[in-house]
């Protein structure tokens, strides 16, 4: 790089945490807009700064709708993956790959540009993940339902079978809606930089979210709910709620839950509201019930400071709604591109130089060279005699 252009420190004004590791998007509480918001509007504020009045709302979601369909040769590259290769790969393959199907996507630079990718990333993410999780289950890909909200969409997409549409309770696509909100940004984890420093380099949104989709921020969040889960499945099995609660306590395994002295989060808040809606609609399931158990137990000891967290009740909400574990990597990059493709957005629209690389100290062997060693091997005389009697007819 020249002296020139040096690089620029990582700024940014999507989202922001503080010492309790709380997540603000553009200044808002995650808690507030799940109570408030759709998944859209908030991809909206974070590519755009502000939320959207009602008018760029409802124009917003139907340009994200406009752009559900996906391509039938890319639907014919995800039947060429193994049966059971896991629905991220092939999400992260069809994402890179869509960058074949949009080649002008690293040369745009207008801000009408800009946002036509984002809305092609969010409106197609669903339906490759649906198309990704159906083809290892070995059933026929369904087309997105327009009629249908993004969380009822990505539903309808997942377990529809044979009936004519799929139309899932109205409690089910809030509880879906809110987390995906609760994942949309986690605030600068590695796949954040992984795609803020692609994005400097060659500016193409698909490889870029792609690429942070394969980044461990999935992957860490994903771990954290299924522990979460496992803690559920030994108390729904026997074990006793104060052993397991035991050692939550002793910080032996904590995973879900987090120390803090002024109660739960507001996301966690509004994600433990969406749940019990979600409940209703559904009927008692016995990982959640043995979860909400759990947090009860733990929360009961004032003087531990331990509350249940966002990926605790993200991942009852998983169970709530009857999803795969194979599913769970998957349906994070979704909720997270919202996140990816408004740095994509900040990063390519910035003046500035290129963000700051990470750091390397060289801890090898100082400068050498190289002792002498004789003549390079050259042409042996089979090679000088050309390559005519070498030819072979086939």
């Amino acid at each position: 790089m020249s002296a020139a252009a040096p690089p620029a420190p990582n700024r940014t004004a999507i989202a922001s945490s503080d010492a309790t590791g709380d997540v603000r998007y553009r200044g808002y509480d995650p808690g507030d807009l799940a109570a408030s918001c759709s998944f859209l509007e908030v991809a909206y504020l974070l590519a755009h700064g502000d939320l959207p009045s009602p008018a760029e709302s409802a124009a917003w979601i139907d340009e994200v709708t406009h752009h559900t369909m996906v391509h039938e040769q890319l639907r014919r590259v995800i039947e060429g993956f193994p049966t059971d290769a896991p629905p991220r790969a092939i999400w992260s393959s069809a994402v890179a790959g869509l960058a074949a199907l949009y080649p002008d996507a690293a040369a745009r630079s207008a801000p009408a540009d800009r946002r036509l990718q984002i809305a092609r990333l969010l409106g197609k993410g669903p339906t490759i993940a649906a198309d990704a999780f159906r083809h290892r289950h070995g059933f026929p890909a369904v087309l997105p339902d327009n009629t249908l909200s993004y969380a009822g969409d990505l539903l309808s997409l997942i377990f529809r079978r044979a009936e004519p549409r799929f139309r899932p309770h109205r409690a089910l696509e809030r509880a879906l809606d809110a987390w995906l909100i609760a994942q949309a940004e986690p605030a600068a984890d590695v796949a954040t930089h992984t795609v803020r420093l692609l994005s400097g380099a060659h500016g193409n949104p698909y490889w870029a979210v792609a690429a942070a989709s394969t980044a461990c921020g999935c992957a860490c969040a994903a771990g954290t709910m299924r522990e979460a889960l496992a803690f559920a499945h030994e108390v729904s099995s026997g074990r006793s709620v104060e052993a397991v609660a035991d050692e939550v306590q002793a910080a032996v395994r904590l995973a879900g839950f987090e120390r803090r002295s002024g109660g739960p989060s507001g996301v966690a808040r509004a994600l433990k509201a969406a749940l019990h809606e979600a409940l209703a609609a559904t009927g008692p399931r016995p990982l959640v019930d043995a979860g909400l158990r759990l947090e009860a137990a733990i929360e009961g000891e004032p003087g531990l400071g331990l509350v249940a967290g966002r990926d605790f009740f993200s991942a009852l909400i998983f169970d709530a709604l009857h999803l795969e574990d194979e599913l769970l990597e998957v349906l994070l990059a979704i909720a997270r591109t919202a996140g990816w493709a408004a740095h994509w957005n900040e990063s390519v629209a910035s003046s500035e130089p290129t963000p700051a690389l990470p750091v390397l100290e060289y801890t090898g062997p100082a400068p050498r060279h190289v002792a002498p060693r004789g003549p390079a091997i050259g042409p042996t005389a089979r090679d000088e005699g050309g390559m005519e009697d070498e030819m072979v007819s086939v």
